[in-house]
């Protein structure tokens, strides 16, 4: 008996059964392996030989070798693929189990990408199916767990011109998403926030080949616009002036001032140059200041010049004062003299300070 193994391969082993052997006029076989076989029975007698050869052909269930799979993190997919053998008789059905997968089951030779959402151990499983039976195979794909999301510690709302400092946590690695680029550090760092700092801060951690993300909002608040009002100047002896800045409801300091309500006493001040602070802060916390300057101007020193005598007539007297021009009045007066501008005229005896 003559045998050729199919394509899964075979040894073409066969057995007699019943008692048969090969010098049996009827003898049964039994095949133990597939291929094509060559049945030849050669009959004798006086004239020779005389061989007839029956071919059968002995078919098998189909084989399959699923192809190892990598560890994947939770939530991603695979495509599973496996080597299938018909042995010369045609597969007719495939049917894949995937264990907590998503779709959990195809029944293609090709059956797609398979997604897993459940940590663990999952299995693979294909079943391929001919005339002859079946074959099966399994493999195992470890589905990972990623890391719990990272708390994010930080300040997430800060005034302009501060600084803004978000951390993740310590002992993995790190991927900041920021409104300004791309951080690889644990922390991010700005030591003073302008407005475009603004926005959405994601922290994407990994940890065991595995990663998981999470994100905060960040704001940052205008510093509020103060105007402390406009420069001037002040005599020493005036009375106190009032400090009105915008927005109200903020403080004065400096030299001279007191309040509330804010005033700016030039006496309490001295003369000279004075910087007043006006501090302002809004609803938010954050806090503006701008700068008035005041001068507070000396007294001018007087000279009306020396005393003088005059006779008891009419006669125009011309008064004469520095620094000049001034104005001229009564500080204390005994005669009837009248006073007119710089001219004083007597009337009467007495003294009339002026």
């Amino acid at each position: 008996m003559a045998h050729t193994p199919p394509p899964c391969g075979s040894a073409g082993n066969y057995t007699y059964l019943g008692g048969t052997n090969s010098t049996s006029f009827e003898p049964q076989f039994s095949f133990n392996d597939p291929g094509l076989y060559d049945v030849t029975l050669t009959a004798v007698n006086s004239c020779g030989n005389f061989p007839v050869t029956l071919p059968a052909t002995v078919l098998a269930p189909p084989q399959v070798t699923l192809d190892p799979l990598a560890a994947i993190c939770e939530g991603d997919c695979v495509a599973p693929s496996a080597v299938f053998e018909d042995c010369d008789n045609p597969i007719t059905g495939y049917s894949w189990d995937f264990q907590n997968g998503t779709p959990g089951s195809a029944n293609t030779a090709v059956p797609g990408t398979i997604c897993f959402n459940t940590a663990g151990t999952q299995d693979v499983e294909v079943t391929v199916t001919n005339s002859c039976g079946q074959a099966t195979d399994l493999v195992q794909l470890t589905v990972l767990a990623p890391p719990p999301p990272p708390t994010i510690t930080g300040a997430t709302q800060v005034c302009e011109g501060e600084p803004l400092l978000l951390s993740g946590p310590p002992g993995t690695t790190w991927n900041w998403t920021t409104p300004q680029g791309t951080v690889s550090t644990q922390n991010v760092s700005i030591p003073a926030a302008t407005l475009a700092a603004a926005g959405t801060y994601t922290l994407t951690i990994g940890a065991g080949g595995c990663s998981a993300s999470n994100s905060v909002q960040v704001t940052v608040d205008p510093l509020p616009v103060v105007d402390a009002g406009a420069t001037f100047n002040i005599c020493l002896n005036a009375n106190a002036a009032p400090l009105n800045g915008s927005p109200a409801g903020g403080s004065w300091s400096g030299t001279g001032v007191t309040g509330p309500p804010w005033t700016f006493n030039p006496a309490a001040a001295g003369t000279g140059p004075h910087a007043l602070l006006y501090s302002f802060t809004d609803a938010q916390g954050c806090a503006g200041t701008d700068i008035l300057n005041v001068t507070v101007d000396p007294l001018p020193v007087a000279n009306a010049g020396p005393d003088v005598t005059l006779c008891n007539e009419p006669v125009p007297h011309t008064l004469t004062g520095l620094p000049g021009p001034g104005t001229w009045s009564f500080d204390s007066q005994t005669t009837g003299a009248t006073l007119a501008g710089n001219t004083y005229t007597p009337n009467g005896t007495g003294t009339d300070v002026i």
